[in-house]
C-alpha cells in the first residue's frame, strides 16, 4: 500500500486512472474497480464528486489492479514522513533536555539544603523544619522527573519505531 497526496483536485475515478494503469474510461471494469479500491481504503472521500488539493490517499494493493507509478498530480508520501521523523527527533531531544534540566536543579537545590554553610545558615528550629520540607520535595520532584523520563524514552521509542513501520508500508524505503 502506498500513501500519496493530491496535487491538483480532480474527481477520484480520474485520479484512479493516474494511480493504477487502467483504461481511464469511466465504464471500464479496472476503471471501476480501482476506483471501488480507492473508495474502499479512503472512506473520508466517499462523498466528494472531486478530491481537494493535498488530500492524503491511501492506494491499496488490489489483486487484478497493477499500481502505476506517481504522477504529476500526486506526490509521495516519503517527504511528509522525513519531516515527522525529523519532528519527532527534535521533540524527544528539547523533551529529554527539559527533564535533565528538572532533574539537575532539584539535584542542586538539595546539595545546597544539606551543605554546611546552609545548615549553619537555618539553624533555628522553624527554619530548619521549611529547610527538611524543602529538600523532601526537591527529592520527589527528582524522582517523578526521573519516572516521567523513563515513560517518556519508552513512548518515544515506540512513537520512532511505530513511524519506522508506517512509512515501510506506506511510504516507501526508509
Amino acid at each position: 500500500m502506498r500513501i500519496v497526496t493530491v496535487k491538483k483536485a480532480a474527481p477520484l475515478g480520474e485520479l484512479a486512472g493516474q494511480l493504477y494503469a487502467v483504461d481511464a474510461r469511466k465504464d471500464s471494469h479496472a476503471a471501476q474497480q480501482a476506483e471501488a479500491a480507492l473508495r474502499d481504503a479512503n472512506p473520508h472521500l466517499a462523498d466528494l464528486k472531486t478530491v481537494p488539493e493535498g488530500a492524503v490517499i491511501l492506494v491499496p494493493d488490489k489483486e487484478g489492479l497493477k499500481p502505476q507509478a506517481s504522477s504529476e498530480p500526486l506526490a509521495p508520501a516519503a517527504p511528509y514522513f522525513a519531516q515527522l521523523t525529523a519532528g519527532l527527533e527534535v521533540l524527544s531531544k528539547n523533551l529529554l533536555a527539559a527533564h535533565n534540566r528538572e532533574i539537575e536543579e532539584a539535584k542542586e537545590t538539595v546539595a545546597i539544603a544539606k551543605s554546611k554553610e546552609f545548615a549553619k545558615l537555618t539553624d533555628a528550629g522553624d527554619l530548619k523544619a521549611s529547610v527538611a520540607e524543602a529538600i523532601k520535595n526537591a527529592q520527589t520532584r527528582i524522582k517523578a522527573a526521573q519516572t516521567s523520563q523513563r515513560d517518556m524514552e519508552k513512548t518515544l521509542k515506540q512513537a520512532s519505531a511505530d513511524l519506522e513501520e508506517l512509512q515501510h508500508r506506506f511510504g516507501g524505503s526508509t
